[in-house]
């Protein structure tokens, strides 16, 4: 189930923050983002797409201003 987790993270992560980077240069920014979202303390209450979509708004001005 893992993998299915990080696809969808992935296609969120590239809908919401929309960074227009060449994928070799996204997938490392990416993958870092992920892991830290993995960290984090999830609300057990909400599913995985309103947990990753929540975190991703929360955090996209600043993922934005730490890859310009």
């Amino acid at each position: 189930m893992e993998d299915y987790d990080f696809f969808l993270f992935s296609k969120l992560f590239d809908l919401i923050i929309n960074l227009k980077l060449p994928y070799d240069d996204l997938h490392p920014i990416t993958c870092f983002y992920y892991e830290k979202f993995t960290f984090q303390d999830n609300n057990n209450d909400i599913g995985l797409y309103d947990a990753i979509t929540n975190y991703l708004n929360d955090n996209k001005q600043a993922i934005r201003y730490e890859q310009k």
